[in-house]
């Protein structure tokens, strides 16, 4: 899981801080964006939802919503449209 490495990194990287070995600590942190970019590009998923609103007339209106989500519950790209 790529979760559990950031973790391991993390301890990692304290730990070359603190015995000043920078060399293994730069290739650390390069690991560290590499993950991080695998995880933000393919933990997000894509989510709808379909649901009845009333609207500025005080009409119902189907609405749908389309958005991505990781998951530790981050949205992003989220849209809303109503059908008619």
């Amino acid at each position: 899981n790529l979760k559990i490495e950031i973790r391991s990194l993390n301890d990692r990287l304290k730990e070359c801080r603190r015995k000043g070995d920078f060399s293994t600590y730069k290739i650390l942190i390069n690991c560290y964006r590499d993950t991080m970019g695998i995880i933000e590009k393919y933990d997000f998923q894509t989510k709808f939802s379909e649901y009845n609103s009333i609207g500025e007339n005080g009409k119902f209106s189907k609405m749908v919503s389309v958005w991505e989500q990781n998951s530790e519950g981050t949205v992003r790209n989220h849209k809303v449209w109503e059908v008619k």
